[in-house]
């Protein structure tokens, strides 16, 4: 074809170009070629107590993870608490979930059910998880004499915080759900 005639014909300035535009790609962060098929990056990335002195490890059922042996994370200089790990992820994964767990040491299991990742192929992205290892249970706090301008009453109010959040610092709440009573 022309592409191979022309690296034949001026190889030197075709693997010039051809190691630039990988380069571009490569920092891009975007769709790379590995064994020609197309792949995204994805960076999943887990914050805990940056007090801990634990090594993070990552579990699960995809993409080189495994559910006997875990995967040692990278902690990030930037970011005391974080640790990161990335992958590439094959077009052909496209639309499927990737379940992880997050472990202290390979031996101490994030408390709750799995994390629940689907997997895309639009471009790199990534995950963030805020794990907890020891609590169990999440807590309700209660405030009373709150005072609703609405109703011109005082009513108390109940709070739930989930397990994450009570021993987990790096923990954000990011959906939260508003009830009311009548």
């Amino acid at each position: 074809d022309l592409f191979t005639f022309f690296l034949m014909a001026t190889r030197p300035l075709a693997l010039l170009l051809l190691a630039f535009s990988l380069l571009l790609s490569m920092a891009a962060a975007d769709v790379l070629v590995d064994n020609g098929e197309d792949v995204t990056q994805l960076v999943i990335r887990v914050y805990y107590d940056p007090r801990s002195t634990s090594d993070m490890f990552l579990r699960g059922d995809g993409l080189g993870l495994s559910w006997t042996v875990g995967t040692r994370m990278t902690p990030l200089s930037s970011h005391k608490g974080c640790w990161a790990l990335s992958f590439s992820v094959p077009t052909s994964a496209a639309g499927t979930v990737l379940s992880v767990k997050a472990l202290l040491d390979d031996s101490t299991w994030q408390t709750g059910p799995n994390s629940l990742i689907l997997m895309r192929v639009e471009g790199a992205f990534s995950i963030t998880l805020y794990p907890s290892f020891f609590t169990l249970k999440g807590r309700l706090d209660l405030v009373d004499g709150f005072y609703s301008k609405q109703l011109n009453n005082t009513r108390s109010i109940i709070s739930y915080l989930p397990p994450s959040y009570t021993e987990n610092p790096k923990s954000e709440i990011r959906h939260v759900l508003f009830m009311h009573d009548g």
